[in-house]
């Protein structure tokens, strides 16, 4: 009975894990497009600040864990403390940095620039909109085979 219980919270607690890796991950995407904002905020257009994140994000990922490395504490107990306070000051210096009205004026042009590329690719007959769509199925791929396949 007890080897049953034991076995039920390490999977609860691998499914916890999952879920602070999820959060920690928007915290690190989030951070980004605020550095995005912070260096492009005068900027009219939103590709370069929809850039910065995939750009940002791992390398703040990678620092955090060469850090953590660095003192041999590569284990979830040290890596996620880590990672919340570096991506929340990364965050919150870049906030501080673009001002309230910035981040507020370019998040509303960055939700719209998805339909606004959608709409330029359907008028124009963009043939780049198929590659973009076969990106996307094939990263779902990789998404779903990574929630599926837990074998790393």
């Amino acid at each position: 009975m007890a080897a049953a219980c034991a076995e039920i919270s390490e999977a609860r607690v691998t499914d916890f894990f999952w879920v602070v890796w999820g959060l920690l991950t928007l915290l690190a995407y989030g951070g980004g497009w605020l550095v995005g904002v912070a260096v492009y905020a005068n900027d009219a257009s939103s590709s370069r600040r929809l850039v910065v994140p995939f750009l940002v994000a791992p390398t703040m990922i990678l620092l955090s864990m060469q850090a953590c490395a660095l003192f041999h504490a590569m284990d979830r107990a040290a890596l996620t403390p880590f990672c919340l306070v570096f991506f929340s000051s990364v965050a919150l210096v870049s906030f501080r940095y673009a001002g309230r009205s910035a981040v507020l004026r370019c998040l509303r042009a960055d939700a719209l620039a998805p339909w606004r590329v959608v709409k330029s690719i359907w008028v124009d007959r963009e043939p780049l909109g198929i590659a973009v769509a076969i990106a996307l199925g094939l990263w779902s791929i990789a998404v779903v085979m990574c929630v599926v396949y837990r074998s790393w």
